[in-house]
């Protein structure tokens, strides 16, 4: 199977890591308590300050320039360490072991497919205000683009610890473009109380996440995920997310998920989530103008990439609909 990532790997004490190899390994779909939701500690605006210091050197980062965009993101390099942890040893190895390292270091083409788009429709925009979700964000450059255009609150969220705290946090540092971003971003306060800031920041399986303060609120506004969709315990899960997360009481609510349209060997793609999407349940809405509608999640394709070079790939917008 074709793949192209960004690699922010960088070769330091380690002389002897084998190189990464291009490897997907699908196992049990059943959620794992080794990956259950955890609430990191907010990216405080003195850490975001000691990151963009301690990263800027042309070594330290990569840049990620955005075609037909004036968008440039810049992420910090993964360095190997000696006190590396086996998540961060499983990614210097392979792209993916599911349930265990989900891809989170590398800037996969779907993310930049979808950051395009998002940006060339001036979509953002209307997302002032909104609370924005990216499942499976990675490095995170589709949420840190919901920070710029003004979103409320934006959940970072991935399976490992590892990468939100070594890769994630550092972009949204690194991409704060003012200083009254970079505060804005950041959680803050005085002696033990600390505020939140808007960049909010989950670990674990999607299974395991029922917490999500905004959802018990009525649900988020916006959920982003980009090549997620690659084998069906994937499906699956992001299917149940999107169902439970979702807010439904409003005509804006929507998710945006980039992928191949097929993961050659390993059953995955977006047709396929569309697929599985129409297998969900609906679910009642009470509405106070026209009663109890019934509601069901749906996916249309809005966007397409055809470069020959690759599988084809899609952006896809979910909404919920009246059945």
């Amino acid at each position: 199977m074709a793949s192209f990532s960004f690699n922010f790997f960088e070769p330091q004490n380690d002389a002897t890591t084998t190189p990464a190899t291009t490897t997907i390994t699908t196992t049990s779909t059943a959620p794992t308590t080794t990956n259950p939701h955890v609430i990191l500690p907010p990216l405080l605006l003195s850490a975001a300050h000691e990151l963009v210091t301690t990263t800027k050197a042309p070594e330290h980062i990569q840049q990620v320039d955005i075609p037909d965009t004036n968008l440039t993101f810049y992420v910090r390099k993964v360095v190997r360490e000696a006190s590396d942890t086996s998540v961060v040893r499983v990614a210097l190895e392979r792209d993916v072991l599911t349930g265990v390292y989900e891809g989170g270091f590398k800037v996969w083409e779907c993310v930049i497919d979808l950051v395009q788009y998002l940006t060339l429709r001036g979509i953002g925009q209307q997302w002032k205000d909104a609370v924005v979700v990216e499942a499976g964000c990675g490095v995170g450059l589709p949420a840190i683009y919901a920070l710029q255009v003004g979103a409320s609150a934006v959940y970072f969220q991935d399976l490992n610890c590892e990468v939100l705290e070594r890769s994630t946090k550092a972009a949204v540092a690194l991409n704060a473009r003012t200083k009254e971003e970079m505060e804005r971003w950041c959680g803050g306060g005085k002696g033990e109380e600390v505020e939140d800031g808007v960049a909010r920041f989950v670990a674990g399986d999607w299974d395991l996440w029922h917490e999500c303060h905004h959802a018990e609120q009525g649900g988020v506004d916006v959920i982003l995920s980009t090549d997620t969709l690659y084998a069906t315990p994937q499906i699956e899960k992001l299917a149940r997310l999107l169902h439970r997360l979702l807010r439904r009481r409003t005509v804006a609510a929507c998710a945006y998920v980039a992928a191949k349209r097929y993961y050659f060997g390993t059953d995955g793609g977006t047709y396929a989530f569309e697929r599985v999407l129409s297998q969900l349940e609906d679910v009642a809405d009470c509405d106070d103008e026209s009663g109890v509608r019934r509601l069901v999640l749906r996916a249309k394709v809005v966007h397409s990439i055809v470069d020959s070079a690759s599988n084809i790939r899609d952006v896809l917008l979910v909404t919920w609909c009246e059945r």
